[in-house]
């Protein structure tokens, strides 16, 4: 059996020739079951969504990455924001804990997550 990347964790995919470019990459949202077996539900950093069905060590398939907590700047208020870069916001920028509330009390979850990404996975960390 292939080990699943958990929830919050950066995978990258690496496809057969013109498939998908060398760096393809997302964060895992979820584990889910269906009929075929255990997966992971991939939002790739372009905004699709895959399913990665293990990982591995060397070659083609899906990988690991690691470290991908930054300290951040707010796009909103420019203070230090903790997260995960989002493929729709600057390199750099990200989403403080006080904007996120802020923003979530005057617009849609919709235009939080088209401009920002995903709470807890891009914003709004959970402290460990």
């Amino acid at each position: 059996m292939r080990k699943l990347p958990i929830a919050g964790s950066r995978v990258g995919v690496v496809c057969g020739p013109g498939e998908l470019p060398r760096d393809h990459q997302g964060i895992v949202l979820s584990q889910i079951t269906d009929r075929w077996g255990t997966h992971a539900l991939v939002l790739m950093d372009d905004g699709t969504s895959r399913t990665c069905e293990g990982l591995t060590e060397v070659g083609i398939g899906w990988y690991q990455l690691n470290g991908d907590i930054k300290t951040l700047q707010c796009a909103c208020c420019g203070t230090e924001a903790i997260g995960r870069q989002w493929h729709n916001r600057d390199i750099g920028y990200g989403l403080c804990e006080a904007c996120a509330d802020w923003i979530a009390g005057r617009e849609t979850a919709e235009y939080l997550h088209k401009g920002y990404g995903v709470k807890g996975i891009h914003y709004y960390i959970e402290k460990e």
